[in-house]
C-alpha cells in the first residue's frame, strides 16, 4: 500500500513530535502518558498504532508531525572537541 513502508509507532518508542514552527519535541510513548506544551495535549496513545509521518492534533487544534527517532553516533574525537559534526 505505501512505497515508503513507514513504521507503525509502538509502546516503548522514542518519538519526535515537530510543531509547525520547526520545534522539536522529544518523547518516549507509554499507553497512558500524555504529551503536555503550550500548543495543547495529546495522549501518547493517540500516537501508538499510527505509522511514522502522521499530522496530529493536540487539544488545541495545532498539529504536530511525528517521526521515530534513529540512532545517531556521536564519533568519539569529536564529542570532547567542541565541534557539532555527528557521524
Amino acid at each position: 500500500m505505501d512505497s515508503f513502508n513507514k513504521q507503525i509507532f509502538q509502546a516503548g518508542d522514542l518519538a519526535v513530535l515537530y510543531d509547525r514552527r520547526s520545534r522539536e519535541y522529544m518523547v518516549q510513548l507509554q499507553e497512558s502518558d500524555r504529551f503536555e506544551s503550550h500548543i495543547g495535549n495529546l495522549n501518547h496513545s493517540e500516537i501508538i498504532g499510527k505509522p511514522e509521518g502522521s499530522w496530529l492534533p493536540t487539544t488545541t487544534g495545532h498539529l504536530l508531525l511525528a517521526f521515530k527517532t534513529h540512532k545517531i553516533s556521536i564519533h568519539p574525537e569529536y564529542a570532547t572537541s567542541g565541534h557539532d559534526c555527528i557521524s
